[in-house]
C-alpha cells in the first residue's frame, strides 16, 4: 500500500486537463443568409453520424501531423536539470527510473519484434491522439475536446492550434 501511496504521489507525472467546446453545425445553417425574403431558414438538427465523423476528423492523423509539424513538436525536450535538495532529488531520479525503464522495455519489444520503431515525428502524433479525448454532448451539437498535458504551460497553446487547424479544414 505504500509502493502504491509513493508512485501516485511521487513519481507518476500528473495530467493537467485543457478543454474547449465546439459547436457543430452542418448543413444549411451555415449559409449566408438569403438577400431576398421569402422562405424561414431551415434548421437541421445532427444525427450521431454526423457528430462522430466531425469527432473522426478532429483526431485525424493529418490534422494532428499539420500541428506537429506547425509547433515543431517532433524534436524531444531538452533534459531537466537535476533539483539540488535532497527530497525532489529522490523524487526526479525515481521518476527517470521509470522513464528509463518504460524505454528499455519499448526498445526490447521493438528489438523483437513485437513493436514497430517509430520517427520522432509519428511517436509525437501517436502521444498527441492519446491525450486528446474528444466527446459529443448528449442530445446536443457540442463537442467537448479535452488535452492531457504533463504539463500546465503550453497546452492551451497546443490545443488552439489543433482547434484552429480543424477549423480551417471545416471551412474548406
Amino acid at each position: 500500500m505504500v509502493s502504491a501511496v509513493v508512485y501516485l504521489e511521487l513519481i507518476r507525472d500528473t495530467l493537467h486537463v485543457t478543454s474547449a467546446k465546439l459547436l457543430v453545425k452542418l448543413g444549411q445553417e451555415q449559409a449566408r443568409p438569403p438577400t431576398m425574403l421569402g422562405e424561414a431558414p431551415m434548421i437541421v438538427s445532427q444525427r450521431s453520424q454526423e457528430i462522430n465523423s466531425e469527432i473522426d476528423i478532429l483526431l485525424s492523423n493529418d490534422l494532428l501531423g499539420q500541428v506537429v509539424d506547425d509547433l515543431n513538436m517532433g524534436q524531444p525536450p531538452a533534459p531537466k536539470p537535476a533539483p539540488e535538495q535532497f527530497f525532489p532529488r529522490l523524487v526526479y531520479e525515481a521518476r527517470r527510473y521509470v522513464h528509463g525503464s518504460k524505454a528499455w522495455v519499448r526498445e526490447t519489444m521493438i528489438r523483437i519484434g513485437l513493436r514497430e520503431r517509430l520517427s520522432a515525428r509519428e511517436t509525437a502524433i501517436l502521444v498527441l491522439k492519446r491525450s486528446l479525448v474528444v466527446t459529443a454532448e448528449n442530445d446536443s451539437n457540442v463537442i467537448l475536446v479535452q488535452l492531457l498535458s504533463p504539463v500546465r504551460q503550453g497546452a492551451g497553446d497546443i490545443l488552439n492550434a489543433i482547434l484552429d487547424k480543424y477549423l480551417l479544414f471545416r471551412r474548406q
